[in-house]
């Protein structure tokens, strides 16, 4: 194993430097900004000792080595099957080379911290902005926050309407139909609920989808979160409804499935990989028990002698032998939804908290 680049944050970069300088006798240059304005020295390994000072409030002191490996996705795929986690895939910076970040499973945890990784380069060392790579940003992380936190503001204001409006029969009534209740207002802070956690979901994943199955599937997961946010704006009596349902109930499983597999195979569901692919399952097998409840609910209002069409108003009884399943089905599917967001987003929060148990360097 050889430590090609061995990164040491600091708020006393001087310091630092002049210990290192007088104990091993090296001279280090002046600050490289494609290393974060480090100041660097050549090792007699050949390799190469960087030190800096944080590059922003939340970045902590901390010891960071690069090791160079012949074959990083030997080295990478080898990390996450001793169950690592990948939190930067291997890739190519602004010079010859490429690296890959992966987070050991050690203990500990910090919100705005330096996350101390075992880095692994492939050919030449000149990392632009190593840190920014290695170091999850604030936004990113409240972003996993802010998805999970809205999709249970969604599942609680869902449950509340049940509670202010139990004139809609949850056995068979659709959850849109809270909008011609007295609290249809709730129903549309649902939907824009359900919105802001499927973007914010979709901007905290973004970084990681590296393959074109895994940014297909962040894209769906935009269409998803613009039907949510276009049923908060036109209610079950508009046209465009009908839109906003085909956008969000068909974008959101899709997205689930692509992103799940693609973020299982790349390791970046570390520990969590064979119930996060589960849970990925969730939202399709969701969508298939509300067809085959819409199904036979259709079937049993014609038998009945009922046909309903898009102009047709909304029943107020259910006829005697229809099969009262289908309102069970919608909610279900919101709910299937719903925990996956927020399974994924905790699953990513959680495995981004952990560090291992190298040494920290501080003045």
């Amino acid at each position: 194993m050889h430590i090609q680049y061995l990164e040491i944050v600091t708020p006393d970069v001087d310091a630092a430097c002049g210990l290192y300088a007088k104990v091993h006798g090296i001279a280090f240059s002046g600050p490289d900004p494609n290393l974060g304005n480090a100041r660097t020295a050549k090792l007699a390994n050949g390799g190469m000792l960087g030190i800096r000072a944080p590059m922003h409030a939340g970045e902590r002191p901390v010891v960071r080595p690069y090791i160079l490996v012949e074959d990083i996705e030997a080295a990478v795929a080898a990390a996450a099957a001793a169950g690592g986690d990948i939190i930067v895939p291997p890739m190519n910076p602004a010079v010859p080379s490429s690296f890959a970040t992966e987070l050991n499973q050690g203990s500990g945890s910090g919100d705005h911290g330096s996350y101390r990784a075992w880095c692994v380069l492939h050919g030449e060392t000149a990392m632009t902005e190593l840190s920014d790579q290695c170091t999850e940003t604030s936004l990113r992380s409240r972003s996993m926050y802010l998805a999970a936190a809205m999709a249970v503001v969604t599942l609680v204001l869902l449950g509340l309407l049940h509670l202010v409006s139990p004139e809609f029969d949850p056995s068979w009534r659709m959850v849109s139909e809270y909008a011609n209740g007295r609290f249809g207002w709730v129903l549309a802070l649902m939907f824009v609920s359900w919105a802001v956690s499927t973007w914010a979901l979709a901007f905290a994943l973004y970084p990681l989808a590296t393959t074109w199955p895994a940014r297909l599937g962040i894209g769906m997961l935009v269409i998803a979160g613009i039907g949510e946010a276009m049923a908060a704006a036109f209610d079950i009596n508009h046209p465009l409804h009908m839109h906003a349902a085909i956008l969000g109930m068909n974008g959101l499983p899709i997205a689930a499935l692509l992103i799940g597999i693609s973020f299982a195979r790349a390791g970046h569901w570390g520990a969590s990989r064979r119930m996060m692919l589960w849970m990925s399952q969730l939202p399709w097998i969701s969508v298939v028990v509300m067809s085959i409840a819409m199904a036979l609910f259709f079937t049993g209002l014609s038998r009945a002698g009922i046909v309903i069409t898009p102009n047709s108003k909304p029943l107020a009884t259910l006829p005697a032998g229809v099969l009262a399943i289908g309102g069970w089905a919608n909610r279900f599917l919101i709910l299937s939804y719903c925990i996956w967001a927020i399974a994924a987003a905790w699953c990513l929060r959680t495995r981004l908290n952990r560090e291992t148990a190298t040494e920290k360097v501080s003045a």
